[in-house]
């Protein structure tokens, strides 16, 4: 009878136990008996998991229904003990790192990642006249590859990071759209005045860095393609707080990717809060959230909107619930639609600088502005300072000074209604300079990495050679901005610089940027000249080699003269680059006097 009743609370096959001994063993038997798993099941688990998955030992059976044996299994165990059975503790662990994030989001690649299958967004948009972020950020873990790094605890070197790291595409690889966004960014023109930032809270720093150096694409490490790296525990708002001061680009010009939305481990959400577009990608970086990323950010932007808000990915259920909300364009008809972006010269009638914001008056009203405005963002702010701004309406259809532009005191004067233009709107092509504001000049521009921006400005640089003919049938004054990345050439430059008698002093005073200028800025006027279609062997000649500062093989096929260039006396900016030839306005009295009258004859 007292096995029966034994028997309702325990599995025949663990009830059957041999008789031992003592009572302690047979309390250890009764403990350790478990069911079998199998074999398909334990593979399915990760190895931090397979050791919660033993085989149970066949127990012999016993006719010998002792007083031990009957007096242990009648009396009822408590409730806690089924957890120690190891298919719930193997379903609780699946279940707790899927909650925080921490699975496998995809099988490890089969084959090379193939960039033909997947079609680049930017083209599309900038084609379209659309507006590029300024600054990417990615988050690491589960958002660029997968697994996350704290869960690889089978590795040696778990608790300090250290070697021997996570093998790349082994214990760690590239998700499929994480390969495709980075394979776009390191091989499209319209990405080259982009920056790339990555944004990670992972407390396995030392591996993050190490795998940035060993995984590649499109032949580029990933520390390379990525300029700035955050990677340290605590808020991502310290991050963002960084790559602002690093990059000197506000906020709203960013856009930032990361798979964590809200609560406690959240970043999407507090990011946002900053006045950043965060994409939330539960997934990982995946195609679709990489494009529709980049649509919204083009649409808020053209619709003057506030981008700080989360993009989050549509779940069944509810589209417009909170939890599973996307971020829309604004529908033709609302305020915010119908509300241009326009730019006004004005005055600030207040500004507390405790406080970080202030008003301008337009018209009868004062409007108002945060310092997250300003560019640049160092300049220095007065009651009566003149100021160009961007107006546009906030999240309640109230007017907002969207960018604050300092107006040198000598190159402003008082607005009217003549010198109001619409922003976004096609810009009017200038051959050498035309005047559309009073003291401003609006010119060409064309964008350049360093450190060959800084040899043209510095006029060591006198033939630019590109594979496009983005230079043909252009001649007169243009304007130089420099991009955020620096042209990977693996040091070519100073190879020929040396080889024609540059000293190494010369070579880095030639190479850097002048004191208080500083990347995303136009920095300097240059004189373009003739546009000619080369061949390689004319390319090799040691005099166009060195005009170049680069090797034949390594230069485009039209060779474009620089007659002559001369650094700004002060820098316009930061200026957002864009592929191609485009325009933008300067005050006149940061030309140098050649380019003044170059101007004025033309």
């Amino acid at each position: 009878m007292r096995c029966q009743l034994a028997s309702r609370h325990y599995p025949k096959r663990v009830v059957a136990c041999a008789a031992p001994p003592t009572r302690a063993r047979a309390r250890q038997q009764l403990a350790s008996a478990t069911h079998s798993i199998s074999s398909a099941r334990r593979s399915a688990l990760t190895p931090d998991l397979q050791r919660y998955s033993c085989s149970a030992s066949a127990l012999d059976r016993s006719s010998d229904h002792s007083s031990w044996r009957t007096q242990v299994m009648h009396r009822r165990r408590p409730f806690w003990h089924l957890c120690t059975h190891p298919l719930l503790l193997a379903l609780l662990l699946l279940v707790g790192v899927e909650a925080m994030g921490g699975g496998v989001l995809q099988q490890r690649p089969q084959s090379p990642f193939d960039p033909t299958k997947v079609k680049p967004v930017a083209p599309k948009l900038v084609a379209e006249g659309k507006q590029l972020p300024a600054v990417i950020v990615f988050d690491l873990d589960n958002t660029l590859w997968t697994p996350e790094l704290y869960t690889l605890r089978h590795l040696s070197g778990y608790q300090s990071a250290s070697p021997p790291n996570p093998r790349p595409g082994i214990d760690v690889w590239l998700l499929d759209g994480a390969h495709a966004a980075l394979h776009e960014l390191a091989s499209c023109k319209e990405w080259e005045c982009t920056v790339i930032a990555a944004a990670s809270r992972t407390n396995r720093g030392g591996w993050a860095r190490a795998l940035l150096a060993e995984i590649e694409v499109d032949g580029r490490s990933l520390d390379s393609l990525i300029m700035h790296k955050e990677i340290y525990t605590g808020d991502k708002k310290a991050h963002f707080s960084t790559i602002r001061a690093k990059t000197g680009i506000d906020y709203d010009q960013m856009l930032f990717f990361d798979d964590a939305a809200d609560g406690k481990y959240g970043n999407c959400a507090s990011v946002a809060g900053l006045g950043v577009l965060s994409a939330h990608c539960p997934d990982g970086l995946t195609n679709d959230v990489w494009r529709r990323a980049l649509e919204t950010y083009a649409a808020l932007h053209a619709a003057s909107e506030p981008k700080g808000k989360v993009l989050r990915v549509r779940r069944q259920g509810n589209p417009r619930s909170k939890e599973h909300r996307d971020v829309l364009p604004p529908k033709a008809g609302s305020v915010a639609a119908a509300t241009p972006q326009t730019e006004q010269l004005v005055k600030v009638v207040k500004f507390l600088s405790d406080r970080d914001f202030g008003f301008v008056r337009v018209g009868t009203s004062d409007v108002y502005f945060h310092r997250s405005a300003l560019r640049p963002a160092s300049a220095t702010l007065r009651v009566g300072s003149q100021v160009l701004v961007t107006l546009g309406r906030d999240s309640r259809a109230r007017m907002e000074c969207k960018s604050v532009q300092v107006v040198p005191n000598n190159a402003a004067s008082t607005p009217d209604a003549d010198t109001r233009r619409t922003a976004g709107s096609a810009a009017t092509p200038a051959s050498c300079g035309s005047k559309n504001q009073a003291g401003m000049v609006e010119l060409p521009v064309f964008s350049m990495n360093m450190p060959f921006a800084g040899l043209v400005a510095h006029e060591h640089k006198t033939i630019e050679s590109r594979n496009g003919t983005v230079f043909k049938g252009r001649r007169g004054v243009h304007l130089l901005h420099v991009g955020r990345r620096t042209y990977p050439d693996g040091g070519k430059h100073k190879v020929i610089m040396a080889k024609h008698g540059a000293s190494a002093e010369q070579i880095e005073r030639l190479t850097s940027l002048p004191s208080g200028f500083a990347r995303g800025q136009l920095v300097a006027v240059v004189d373009i000249g003739e546009t000619t279609l080369s061949t390689e062997s004319e390319r090799a000649q040691p005099d166009v080699e060195r005009a170049c500062v680069a090797y034949a093989a390594d230069s485009g096929r039209y060779l474009t003269a620089v007659r002559r260039a001369e650094w700004l006396l002060q820098p316009v900016g930061p200026v957002p680059g864009r592929p191609g030839v485009f325009s933008a306005q300067v005050p006149v009295d940061c030309l140098p006097s050649w380019a003044k009258e170059a101007i004025s004859t033309s």
